[in-house]
């Protein structure tokens, strides 16, 4: 009888643990095939809605984007009013170099498809670096005055695309990233 129990433990054990690596095996090749850019910087992504984050909280989606003189900002959300920056890259190419585009004044909560305008045309290959700034009040963007949103762990939000080719698609996906 005690033999028959154990067999029948070992048994689902096994089933059980069978089961959990064909899921993460499954999330894995999932997350690989992600239209998440790689190279978001200071982040958690998650595939959710506003709705699960938490009061104040700041978060920023930036999926595929193609040359031209604008940039779009899929998804931002801010705890307070505040800006979306777009920077060059820097001589180098990995750090963010010179502020090229700003928005409009966000509001606090979820803004979607933000457009920005930039002073240069973004060019295939190039790389963007997108940050979100919490206004100091005066409804401006100031580099200096406004301070950088942060995520939970008090890491700037700020995410890293290189610019690819073709046109731009209207679908946009939503992805969080806190």
């Amino acid at each position: 009888m005690v033999t028959n129990v154990i067999a029948i433990i070992a048994i689902l054990v096994t089933v059980s643990s069978a089961a959990w690596y064909k899921t993460l095996k499954e999330v894995r090749k999932e997350v690989k095939n992600s239209s998440v850019p790689s190279s978001l910087v200071h982040t958690e992504s998650i595939k959710s809605t506003s709705r699960a984050l938490t009061q104040n909280q700041n978060a920023l989606y930036v999926g595929e984007q193609f040359p031209g003189a604008t940039t779009t900002v899929n998804m931002a959300l801010l705890e307070a009013p505040g800006f979306a920056a777009v920077r060059e890259a820097d001589s180098d190419g990995n750090e963010p170099g010179k502020i090229i585009g700003v928005s409009e004044l966000l509001s606090k909560g979820e803004s979607r498809n933000i457009s920005i305008l930039l002073s240069r045309s973004a060019r295939e290959s190039d790389t963007l670096w997108i940050a979100l700034y919490l206004d100091n009040g005066d409804k401006k963007f100031t580099l200096e005055k406004d301070a950088p949103a942060e995520d939970r762990f008090g890491h700037p939000i700020i995410t890293g695309v290189t610019v690819g080719g073709g046109e731009s698609s209207s679908e946009n996906p939503l992805e969080i990233s806190l």
